[in-house]
């Protein structure tokens, strides 16, 4: 689960620290991200560490683009205090395009546990509708050597009538960011995403939005592990309501049983199901709207 940061201190000039895939593979639990500075202060199992002293130097000057941190926290639990520095560079190049790099160490005081992260990225845009993403990254640790590296790549076109992207992650299974968010490793995964944007001039609707998004995801003998087609198609019409009609089907693969609750377990194995959901919205800038949904899903063969 990811929990979003609060404290001031963190959040401001955050930016300049991230380095990962963000949101771009949303509802898909392979979210990758080398700095999550969450993780200072926490433990393993999420007990709060006592924070001792930190600085922090962020900020932009011409083109460069620096954020550098440095926290101390306390012993907890008979272990050793840990210290914790990042550091990042990006450069503005071109128009609208930046390229930069990143290091993160967590340091044991008094003994030799220790935690790097090293990556760099680049955002290039080509053009007025052409996006280009990527970042290369690579873990070391005492107890994990070798399947240790990570790497995302995105390219997207948009224009007023279509929205098309295609995203790509690979997350090797010794890849350790301890003091980023990794929601899972050893997989590969692919997700392409293709929207349009007609405007028909009839039928009373105004806009449409049809979609198909497609991911696919192994692991790293490219056995496939999961995968889920998703196709929508909505419109706006002329009184300000629209309608939305989903279907998705689900495709995963346990090599390992679910536990949904006490005495609830799903057995190893491949299940597909499907998920569909219809929705009437009527116009929400009225004073009093409606919206009406039905969703008959399945889960897990369920």
């Amino acid at each position: 689960l990811l929990f979003p940061e609060k404290p001031d201190f963190f959040l401001e000039n955050a930016g300049l620290f991230q380095m990962g895939t963000g949101t771009s593979f949303t509802s898909t639990p392979v979210e990758t991200d080398l700095f999550f500075s969450r993780k200072i202060g926490l433990s393993d199992d999420g007990q709060p560490i006592p924070i001792l002293a930190g600085a922090r130097l962020a900020g932009k000057s011409g083109k460069d683009n620096i954020g550098f941190l440095d926290i101390q926290t306390d012993d907890y639990f008979a272990r050793p205090g840990e210290n914790f520095l990042v550091g990042r560079y990006s450069r503005d190049v071109l128009s609208r395009s930046r390229v930069g790099a990143i290091v993160v160490n967590k340091e044991s005081m008094d003994s030799t546990r220790f935690n790097r992260t090293y990556g760099a990225d680049a955002n290039l845009a080509v053009g007025k509708n052409l996006q280009i993403n990527s970042f290369l990254a690579k873990t070391s640790s005492p107890n994990k050597v070798g399947q240790d590296m990570s790497f995302y790549s995105r390219i997207a076109y948009r224009d007023p009538k279509w929205n098309v992207w295609l995203n790509y992650l690979d997350v090797q299974e010794n890849f350790n960011a301890e003091v980023g968010f990794v929601q899972r490793t050893g997989v590969k995964t692919t997700k392409t995403y293709i929207s349009r944007t007609p405007r028909p001039g009839k039928w009373h609707i105004r806009v449409m939005d049809p979609m198909f998004v497609l991911t696919y995801i192994t692991d790293q003998t490219n056995r496939m592990v999961g995968r889920t087609q998703h196709f929508m198609t909505s419109a706006t019409f002329d009184d300000g309501s629209f309608a939305n009609v989903i279907y998705q089907k689900q495709l995963d693969v346990l090599d390992a049983p679910f536990r949904i609750q006490q005495g609830v377990v799903v057995p190893v194995g491949s299940y597909t199901w499907d998920e569909w959901s219809f929705t009437y919205n009527t116009n929400p800038a009225k004073r009093i709207y409606e919206k009406f949904s039905y969703s008959p899903n399945g889960f897990y063969g369920g």
